[in-house]
């Protein structure tokens, strides 16, 4: 086989890295993140997928301090980290041995500013053969022990030593926690070393704290038997960070009182207790006393789904539950409404609060009144309403809540409708999984009410618009609505009714209720007033004692 040298740094087509990819003077390329080798068959004595042949070694330097990173040069010479020259340039050597205790890598990191033929930055190139080597630091340990350190790279973990005197292990990864998406290639590496670190009772990973570090160190410590991996919290970025701002004492403690690792979502008694001590409460109240009382109201981190034939008038009663919280509360809701203009919408919530028809032309109220109110919500700066510009984009409104949620305290949110964000989907059912499955972890993480409104599939028999019953398997992605969704309501309106009672009246049946089972099955009938455009609760309800029926389906 021919020598071949390191040419520049590339994209790998691969796993998509940005220069991962070492392209090489006989033609092929090399990634030292996933593993992939380009071209590797195509060149004479190229020697195949994942057998390049390694690139000559060079001569280490000397071990110097590295002053602007706060290491010493007894710590460097510990290590073995070195300054060296490296095709006319000065570069950083960190030494990689394999288990037989030889030298089979070295990592060169150039100075900032270094230029490869192409023009592009300079970073860090590999000599030897990486996938040989142990993790940096290695060879300087016994295997076995109290506890070892895992930094994410060479530089924290020289921090970490500096800051120990080079009494206590510590050791760092070689392939870097590039992106939070990259947690399957650290876990492949930490797999390749599990026997190694496993000898010591406690393996402690003190990975950047920025996004890719936190994820990389969870799925490193999942590799690990149960409880021997802990992972460390600390204030800045990185070791190295801790060090040059003399938290040193910090980082150590940090290190020691690291807790043992376990997976997210388990939790023991102790870690819930208070919150299991919290009386059961009410949440915000329906406009609709009978409805509230059946469902606890409108509690935080939960799901409310709504679905009603065309014209049924959902928008309209979700309006006025708005008003209500508007006129009740001093909760703060993002309203996202696919089928109005941002001002129709607004003039929607005024006519709830002040029962004045604002949306009708001629009906009874006068500009004033309408002024008025609107200066009010824009005092009370409480209502958020999202304008689409005709795009449904469910990633750019999951962003638009979390923000709202972080940023603007808001504890609620409509989405109007959830089966705009389907509509161009190749696969509806499966789009509408992957929405409902978001929104439904949304409401829990920030704590928010949200409701969905659902559009309905076409019954069997009786349409909805005149009165036929709404069961949960006629929500488009019934099965993912139904799961997802704590509380689940059916609009049923007789458009078509010879009595206008009947036509004006609108039964609100619990489809499913998790905060209170025995309700599913209930109906409340709430009626619309023509001149004030307002429903209000029909008290005599004889649907009340209406029991469970088998159409909805158990989840």
């Amino acid at each position: 086989m021919s020598e071949s040298e390191f040419v520049r740094h590339e994209a790998c087509p691969n796993c998509g890295s940005h220069d991962n990819l070492a392209r090489y003077s006989d033609g092929h390329g090399f990634c030292f993140g996933c593993g992939h080798c380009d071209r590797c068959d195509n060149h004479a004595g190229s020697p195949g997928v994942g057998h390049r042949r390694p690139v000559a070694l060079i001569e280490p330097g000397e071990a110097r301090p590295l002053l602007k990173r706060g290491i010493s040069q007894r710590t460097a010479e510990k290590f073995g980290y070195t300054v060296s020259t490296y095709k006319g340039k000065t570069v950083q050597i960190e030494p990689h041995y394999n288990y037989d205790g030889q030298l089979v890598a070295q990592h060169i990191r150039f100075p900032p500013g270094t230029k490869d033929e192409r023009g592009n930055d300079l970073r860090f190139i590999w000599l030897g053969n990486p996938k040989d080597a142990m993790m940096f630091g290695q060879q300087l340990w016994k295997a076995g022990g109290k506890r070892v350190v895992v930094a994410e790279g060479a530089v924290d973990a020289l921090s970490v030593s500096e800051l120990q005197g080079n009494k206590w292990p510590v050791v760092s990864i070689s392939i870097g926690a590039a992106k939070p998406e990259h947690t399957k290639k650290i876990a492949n590496y930490i797999s390749k070393h599990v026997a190694w670190l496993e000898k010591f009772d406690e393996v402690v990973f003190a990975f950047d704290m920025d996004e890719a570090g936190r994820a990389s160190a969870q799925a490193a410590a999942k590799v690990l038997s149960p409880g021997t991996a802990r992972i460390a919290s600390y204030p800045l970025k990185d070791a190295n960070d801790m060090l040059l701002a003399n938290r040193g004492k910090e980082l150590i403690d940090s290190l020691w009182q690291a807790k043992e690792f376990r997976p997210d979502g388990l939790l023991r008694v102790a870690d819930i207790i208070e919150r299991a001590l919290e009386p059961p409460s009410y949440g915000t109240a329906f406009p609709w006393p009978s409805l509230t009382s059946l469902t606890y109201g409108r509690q935080t981190g939960k799901v409310y789904a709504w679905g009603a034939g065309t014209g049924t008038g959902k928008t309209d009663i979700l309006m006025q539950i708005v008003a209500h919280s508007m006129e009740h509360t001093d909760e703060r809701i993002g309203l996202f409404m696919f089928e109005n203009d941002p001002a129709e919408t607004l003039r929607y919530v005024a006519s709830k609060i002040d029962a004045k028809l604002y949306t009708h032309p001629g009906a009874d109220w006068s500009q004033e009144e309408l002024v008025s109110r609107l200066h009010t919500l824009s005092e009370q700066d409480r209502l958020m309403i999202y304008d689409n510009w005709g795009t449904t984009d469910w990633d750019e409104v999951r962003g638009h809540i979390r923000y709202l949620a972080k940023s603007w305290n808001m504890t609620g949110a409509v989405i109007d409708h959830i089966t705009a964000f389907s509509a161009r989907a190749d696969d509806e059912r499966r789009e509408i999984e992957r929405l409902m499955a978001d929104i439904a972890m949304l409401a829990q993480e920030l704590k928010i009410v949200i409701d969905v409104v659902s559009h309905l599939a076409t019954p069997i028999g009786t349409s909805h618009e005149e009165g036929g019953r709404v069961t949960i398997r006629h929500f488009k992605g019934s099965r993912s609505i139904g799961f997802w969704s704590h509380v689940i309501f059916g609009l049923e309106r007789d458009q078509q009714a010879e009595e206008l009672d009947e036509r004006r009246t609108t039964l609100v049946r619990i489809l499913k209720c998790r905060p209170r089972g025995s309700s599913v099955g209930s109906i409340v009938p709430i009626r619309y007033d023509v001149e004030t455009g307002m429903y209000t609760e029909v008290l005599d309800n004889p649907f009340m004692s209406v029991d469970a029926e088998d159409d909805n389906e158990p989840f």
